[in-house]
């Protein structure tokens, strides 16, 4: 079998590359190229979706304090150690409602994470973490944020929606936020 490389031209094309195996129509390079790439991207695409997210257990632990510092977007902060937590304590401006927690001893072997909403401008906003999920180093924590329905009632207040988690320390994992929200029904 022969084969011919040259060039095409076609009318709202200038110049096409071609090749041609003996007698046979000549193929576009070009499209052999994105052949190859969608079958690259395919085959890729497999390998990359092998890996399953697998559940995370999870400790809800008491949140006995209120963060003063209100610019802070909704996120996930991971803490390791007692002096992380002194320092994102400092950073948000936690202000204890009873006696600081005592948080040494998880720290040899939990990570904690703080699940931050944001700020809210009335009352009736509630976290709700439903799951966490481990794909690779990144874990995902999926979280629901109750919003007082449409015409509730709500004290006008800044209010900070939170949870605090414990969670089985790891090699270096990455943490993201997957927040849904969902109005409640007035009471």
């Amino acid at each position: 079998m022969q084969a011919a490389v040259g060039f095409l031209p076609s009318a709202n094309r200038p110049m096409h590359f071609f090749l041609t195996f003996g007698g046979m129509k000549p193929y576009c390079l070009s499209r052999i190229f994105l052949l190859f790439v969608f079958v690259g991207a395919l085959l890729l695409g497999a390998a990359c979706s092998s890996q399953k997210p697998t559940e995370l257990s999870f400790e809800l632990l008491p949140a006995n304090f209120t963060p003063m510092y209100n610019e802070l977007p909704a996120t996930v902060y991971a803490v390791n150690s007692q002096a992380a937590w002194d320092s994102l304590s400092k950073r948000l401006q936690l202000q204890f409602a009873e006696n600081e927690m005592d948080l040494t001893g998880y720290f040899k072997t939990h990570t904690l994470l703080l699940v931050y909403a944001g700020w809210q401008r009335t009352t009736g906003y509630q976290l709700d973490t439903k799951a966490l999920t481990q794909t690779g180093k990144l874990i995902t924590v999926q979280a629901k944020l109750f919003t007082p329905g449409e015409g509730c009632l709500m004290a006008d207040m800044i209010t900070f929606p939170m949870q605090l988690l414990a969670v089985p320390k790891g090699k270096k994992r990455t943490y993201s936020l997957q927040m849904q929200a969902e109005a409640k029904a007035c009471r």
